[in-house]
């Protein structure tokens, strides 16, 4: 009885966390049609449906605020705003249409208690400073053997290793071997090795519209920096984007796919094919970090929050967090200990590190607490790794200064790269 009791949970559990997700895609997409109709009250009740299917996504709740105000209903608009400070996401209180509820006291309410849940809440401080401006780090990793920290870099396609002064030089060079854009790394320290996710994006060097879609798993010597291994992953209409992975002990790598929306093994052991875990699943649309956790894999999917894997059947499940909290947006993901996740939820707005407290089963998130909001340094964070009790992080990531053809927006400033260190104890 206990075993069926928990498979019809977890069934029910996948098929809730994807049937709202899916509706309140379509409920948004009928509001975006009918404001290109012009019907406006039929794009506010849209909008209201699709926050009301998925109460996590702050995306929805802050159309549906703007939208509602815009339209003259002052109450569903505060409703929307108020579920957006519990969630801890902030808005543009300067937006013209947020400023037609400045006169409503329970706005005034509202915005002191958004300002509050958004204030900065500094409590890592700046471990290293990295002097090149043009770098864009993504992943980040740590190898002990030599006490010293490899960043990769999305626009220079390099990974750099950095000394304990900050004193950068290039471990793999730019575009060598075929790396495009290089994404998330790790390190097998047995076999000397660093993983990168290759993906060809806009952002990168040399990019053209033909390199679209082509993406591919390095390893290289963590001495001379030479290739050691390329897997390919299995063909898809659309192809590839590997974003992030992650290396097991044994030398076992998990990565996943965000372009065609899949997780991938690969075996210590050698060979050039990449294995699917997961793929055409409908919770998996959006993977993004990884953990390793026993017999199964846990995943920070963008869109739908934290999934567990199961590694032998490649079943999906939703972690249910707390009704209060969200999951949605998180892109590192490591584990801290037995019950706890650290993350790095940088698809809301303003960014932060969060602590997920995992159930004494394993089968739920009992707790979403916010560690580390570094304002303004840590705008754009993306992932991080524990190492001696605290969580290291990469702060500022310049993927706001391109457009989605590449292009530098006007206006855009390149910060000094920042690793952030948060004790975590």
């Amino acid at each position: 009885m206990a075993l069926a009791s928990l498979v019809a949970t977890a069934t029910a559990a996948h098929g809730q966390v994807a049937d709202s997700a899916a509706a309140a895609r379509s409920h948004y997409r009928e509001a975006v049609s009918a404001l290109q109709s012009g019907d406006t009250a039929r794009a506010i009740a849209a909008l209201g449906l699709a926050a009301s299917a998925w109460p996590a996504q702050g995306a929805y709740q802050a159309a549906y605020a703007r939208l509602a105000a815009a339209g003259g209903q002052r109450a569903e608009a505060l409703g929307a705003l108020k579920r957006l400070v519990t969630l801890g996401y902030g808005w543009d209180k300067s937006d013209p249409v947020v400023q037609s509820l400045a006169g409503v006291p329970e706005y005034s309410v509202l915005e002191r208690g958004m300002l509050a849940a958004t204030a900065p809440l500094v409590r890592s401080h700046i471990l290293l400073q990295l002097r090149d401006t043009l770098l864009h780090p993504e992943g980040i990793a740590w190898d002990g053997a030599r006490r010293r920290w490899l960043v990769s870099s999305v626009r220079q396609r390099k990974i750099i290793a950095v000394d304990q002064r900050g004193v950068a030089t290039d471990l793999v060079r730019s575009g060598q071997d075929g790396l495009d854009a290089a994404l998330a790394i790790g390190v097998d320290s047995a076999r000397r090795l660093v993983w990168v996710a290759s993906a060809a994006l806009p952002q990168q060097q040399g990019w053209t519209p033909a390199d679209s879609g082509r993406s591919a798993l390095l390893a290289f010597d963590l001495t001379t920096g030479g290739l050691r291994r390329r897997v390919y992953l299995p063909g898809a209409a659309g192809g590839h984007s590997i974003g992030d992975l992650t290396v097991l002990a044994n030398g076992t790598v998990f990565a996943s796919d965000t372009r065609s929306p899949a997780l991938y093994r690969v075996p210590a052991g050698g060979g050039d094919s990449a294995r699917v875990v997961v793929a055409g699943d409908p919770l998996v649309r959006s993977p993004q970090g990884l953990v390793a956790d026993g017999v199964r894999l846990l995943v920070a999917d963008y869109s739908h929050g934290i999934l567990a894997v199961d590694l032998a059947t490649g079943s999906v499940v939703a972690l249910p967090a707390p009704a209060e909290t969200t999951t949605l947006g998180i892109d590192g993901l490591v584990r801290q200990d037995r019950h706890h996740l650290i993350g790095v939820q940088n698809g809301i707005w303003p960014a932060r590190i969060v602590r997920l407290t995992l159930s004494p089963e394993g089968r739920a998130i009992t707790e979403v607490t916010v560690l580390d909001r570094h304002l303004p340094e840590a705008g754009e964070p993306t992932q991080g790794v524990v190492l001696d009790g605290a969580f290291v992080y990469l702060a500022n990531s310049p993927w706001s200064n391109y457009d989605d053809e590449g292009r530098t927006r006007p206006g855009a400033e390149w910060s000094a790269p920042l690793l952030l260190r948060l004790p975590l104890r």
